[in-house]
């Protein structure tokens, strides 16, 4: 009597590399679904924090990094904000944080650069530097009289500071009011 052939063992998941040839993936491969709960909102949230979604702004700034010579495959763009502007929302200035890697030696830079566009018009300037402090300068002259992401703050400080100012004199007032009837 013929023995009974074992089952077949399940096949591993496979995925297709660029170049054709499968790659078995382990769970670890699958992306946060494969985590719980937990990294799935870690997934979404840094997917949407390095996310540019402005498809002729993300060139723009590719363009820049290749021309400044780094590797355009490379590139990376994080953080990308809009930070200053100008009324009615035409002009806009952006800043933003970039890695990307060295063609001649192999070394990865950090970079960080601005960008400034006008959606009624097709052109988009790109300024990226290997120091925030080159970027922060750029920025200043870029957005120099437009609404800032630091004036918004200060309106908003300036705002607390005046109602924490009128509740203590409200209680000074008080205070005084009390002390006055009480004697």
């Amino acid at each position: 009597m013929p023995s009974a052939a074992p089952p077949p063992a399940p096949e591993p998941d496979r995925t297709t590399e660029p170049s054709g040839r499968n790659r078995s993936t382990s769970s670890s491969d699958r992306g946060p679904a494969s985590r719980g709960s937990k990294g799935i909102l870690a997934g979404l949230r840094n997917r949407w924090r390095h996310h540019v979604g402005d498809r002729p702004l993300a060139a723009a700034i590719h363009r820049e990094i290749v021309a400044l010579g780094y590797a355009r495959s490379t590139a990376r763009i994080r953080d990308l904000r809009l930070a200053a502007v100008e009324r009615p929302g035409y002009r806009q200035v952006y800043r933003f944080e970039a890695s990307a890697r060295d063609r001649d030696d192999e070394s990865v830079a950090d970079l960080y650069g601005v960008s400034r566009e006008d959606p009624r018009s097709t052109r988009i300037d790109v300024k990226v530097t290997a120091s925030e402090v080159d970027r922060d300068r750029v920025f200043a002259a870029w957005s120099d009289g437009m609404i800032t992401l630091e004036t918004m703050r200060e309106r908003r400080r300036s705002r607390l500071e005046i109602a924490l100012l009128a509740a203590f004199g409200i209680a000074i007032a008080l205070a005084i009011v009390s002390a006055i009837t009480g004697s």
